[in-house]
């Protein structure tokens, strides 16, 4: 087919009559949040969507009769390639479907784990497949008729101007956006200028749009939970799929609760452990934790800058005995994943120390530092009148840095106020809050991407503290037996 008669062909596929037809065919059944979206004949479409509201099927969905248009492609463009294989997983299905229907014939079907290629090829139809935002340079060549922006805010700026509207100049392709916010980035941007073009239509879905997961609607009581367990900026931006912007107090929670500065006994049989932010010319910090049912106990601070981690280790067993003080030794540490020499130091001391688990790139939709707040915050999350983060008076620059660390150009400041709270965050991270995520739906990574290399030395599913507490009732057990036979 001529240049002229793809362009034709893509218009007629997209005709409501030819997708109600693809969807009987592969059993879609739109909900009534996603038919405003595939009512619309708008070239370009930017969904931004809340979680769970079912924005991965929708994209395919709404593109997938342009599979028959022969020698032609299609892409799903995703900052990783674990973030593109839900929508390749969208299209595979329903091609295998087809086929069995006798509809289609499926030439290729490529699912390259190691080389990192994942391709669908249909005969005299066309071919699918995935692009990673991590290599720019393969994202160029071809002209398409069709692209799915899967997690688009995730995306650099410059993929979506540079690298892919040029490759649907050729056929008039479409493009369809699949995201959930993230701050007020590029794709913020993106997104309002779009109202302005007459070739583009925007859509805001928030979750409780979804009846088949939110029958209830914002009056859901699953979602009436997950608003009263989570902050406000976080509800709005991954529930409400609206665009939020970062600015002033980060811990806005210290200011407005009821004062979790508290005075508290040690918990019996509770390991105490520490969570450690390590610096030279920056404060070292190692706070000395006990974690209870979620409840994070902050009972004491060490907080010296000047020294070598050796230094550090040399003297904070002392410190933490010293009359005032909590009197306890931790039993373990919990330190920057980023200082892997500084472990090696405080090892040589004799402490038992090991870094906090690195977030997972593949998976994750925000910066590290901003899981790990998000998860603080999430702690501070005011629930009968109280949070589950509870900080002794004896914590004087714990106490200090809650109340003056600040977002700075929608991050937080790397610069001041952060020592407590960087260690805070590995260890909530670590042992606190580990399955607390932002995956919007189950991936099969494990089956599609093969191990990811923290399984070889972290638990998801105890902490390392859970480890060590059930070894010792396993010990006090054998304990009692030995004295009973």
């Amino acid at each position: 087919m001529d240049t002229l008669e793809v362009r034709a062909k893509v218009k007629e596929l997209l005709s409501l009559e030819s997708k109600m037809l693809y969807w009987k065919r592969v059993g879609y059944e739109p909900h009534a949040g996603q038919l405003p979206f595939h009512l619309s004949n708008a070239r370009f479409k930017a969904a931004t969507s809340g979680r769970r509201f079912g924005k991965t099927i929708q994209g395919p969905r709404d593109i997938g009769p342009l599979v028959f248009i022969p020698e032609t492609y299609i892409w799903v463009v995703a900052p990783t390639m674990a973030l593109g294989v839900k929508e390749f997983r969208i299209f595979k299905a329903d091609l295998e479907r087809l086929r069995n229907q006798k509809v289609l014939h499926l030439t290729k079907s490529v699912l390259d784990t190691v080389g990192g290629r994942y391709l669908l090829q249909v005969k005299n139809g066309a071919t699918i497949e995935i692009k990673s935002g991590e290599k720019k340079e393969q994202i160029k060549g071809e002209g398409l008729t069709a692209v799915i922006m899967a997690e688009a805010a995730m995306l650099d700026p410059d993929i979506w101007p540079e690298y892919v509207r040029p490759t649907l100049s050729d056929y008039h392709g479409v493009a369809r956006f699949a995201t959930t916010p993230l701050g007020k980035n590029w794709y913020y941007k993106l997104f309002e200028a779009a109202k302005k073009s007459p070739e583009w239509a925007t859509f805001s879905q928030p979750s409780w749009e979804n009846p088949y997961v939110y029958p209830g609607g914002i009056e859901d009581p699953e979602i009436v939970d997950i608003k009263a367990t989570t902050d406000e900026e976080t509800f709005d931006q991954e529930y409400g799929a609206k665009f939020v912007s970062h600015a002033g107090l980060i811990y806005k929670e210290f200011r407005d609760a009821p004062p979790f500065v508290e005075r508290f006994e040690i918990l019996p049989d509770v390991p105490l452990r520490g969570w450690v932010d390590l610096g030279f010319d920056d404060p070292f910090v190692c706070l000395a934790v006990q974690v209870w049912e979620d409840n994070v106990y902050i009972h004491d601070e060490y907080y010296r800058a000047g020294m070598t981690p050796q230094e550090h280790g040399g003297i904070m067993a002392e410190y933490f005995q010293r009359v005032g003080g909590i009197g306890y030794v931790p039993e373990y540490l919990i330190c920057d994943p980023r200082s892997p020499d500084g472990i090696k130091d405080l090892k040589l001391t004799g402490w038992q120390a090991k870094a906090a688990p690195a977030l997972d790139k593949r998976t994750q939709r925000d910066k590290p530092v901003i899981v790990g707040v998000k998860r603080v915050k999430r702690l501070l999350k005011i629930v009968d009148g109280k949070t589950k983060i509870h900080v002794h008076p004896r914590c004087v620059h714990m106490i200090e840095e809650f109340g003056l660390y600040e977002w700075v150009n929608n991050e937080p400041d790397p610069r001041k106020n952060n020592h407590c709270m960087d260690a805070l965050r590995y260890g909530v991270v670590a042992e606190v809050d580990r399955g607390y995520g932002y995956e919007e739906e189950e991936t099969e990574e494990e089956d599609i991407l093969g191990k990811d290399i923290e399984d070889d030395f972290y638990d998801p599913d105890e902490s390392f503290g859970m480890q060590i507490l059930r070894q010792r009732q396993r010990d006090r057990e054998m304990a009692e037996k030995a004295r009973c036979s």
